[in-house]
C-alpha cells in the first residue's frame, strides 16, 4: 500500500498515519522502517519524544498553513446567508458580479423557498436589480424572469402576487427599454 503524504485529500493526519510504528490493531505487524528492513516490533509504547514532537509540530504547520490559506477565503462567502450573499454582490460595482446575482436569483429562491418572508424578499431583491444601470444585468435578468416566475407558481402558490406584483412590472418596463438587447429578452420573457 502506498501513502502519498502530499496528496490533498490525504491531509494533514497521513503524516502521522505513515510515520507511527505502534501496534497494529489485530496482531498486524507496523509499517517498516524507512528504507525497508523488517517491521518494528509491536509493543505498546508510543515513539520516542522527540520523534512525537517533531510530527505534531509539521501537523501544526499544516493546520496554520490550512487557516491561513483558502479556508478564509471560502468561509467569509460560506458565512452568509443566502440573502447576504444576494445583497453583497447585488451591491457590487463589478458588473460581472451583478450579472451572476440575476443567474443566481432561482437557485436562491430554491434556497429560501421554506421562508415565505425570505421569497418575498428575494423578489424584492429582483425589483431592486431591474433598476440596474448596465445592461447586461437587465437582460440577464430578464432572461431568468419566466424561470422564477414557473418556480414561483408551481412552489410558491401561497405568494400568489409574485408575478403580477414583482415580475411583470418588471418585463412591462423593459418592453420599452433603451438597449435593444433588453427589449429582445423581455418579449421573449413575455
Amino acid at each position: 500500500m502506498t501513502l502519498s503524504v502530499n496528496h490533498p485529500a490525504a491531509g494533514p493526519w497521513a503524516l502521522l498515519a505513515a510515520t507511527w510504528r505502534g501496534p497494529r490493531a489485530g496482531g498486524e505487524a507496523a509499517l517498516p522502517p524507512r528504507g525497508g528492513g523488517t517491521p518494528a516490533p509491536t509493543t505498546s509504547e508510543p515513539p520516542p519524544a522527540p520523534d512525537r514532537r517533531r510530527h505534531l509540530s509539521l501537523l501544526q504547520e499544516d493546520l496554520q498553513e490550512d487557516a491561513d490559506g483558502s479556508l478564509d477565503f471560502v468561509s467569509q462567502d460560506e458565512m452568509l446567508t443566502p440573502l447576504g450573499r444576494l445583497d453583497k454582490y447585488a451591491a457590487s460595482e463589478n458588473i460581472f458580479n451583478r450579472q451572476m446575482v440575476a443567474r443566481s436569483l432561482l437557485d436562491t429562491l430554491r434556497e429560501v423557498c421554506d421562508d415565505e418572508r425570505d421569497c418575498i424578499a428575494v423578489l424584492e431583491r429582483i425589483s431592486r436589480l431591474a433598476d440596474d444601470s448596465e445592461p447586461t444585468v437587465r437582460a440577464e435578468l430578464m432572461e431568468q424572469v419566466p424561470h422564477i416566475a414557473l418556480f414561483c407558481q408551481e412552489n410558491r402558490p401561497s405568494i400568489p402576487y409574485a408575478f403580477s406584483k414583482f415580475l411583470l412590472p418588471i418585463v412591462v418596463r423593459y418592453l420599452a427599454d433603451q438597449n435593444n438587447q433588453v427589449r429582445k429578452t423581455s418579449q421573449a420573457a413575455l
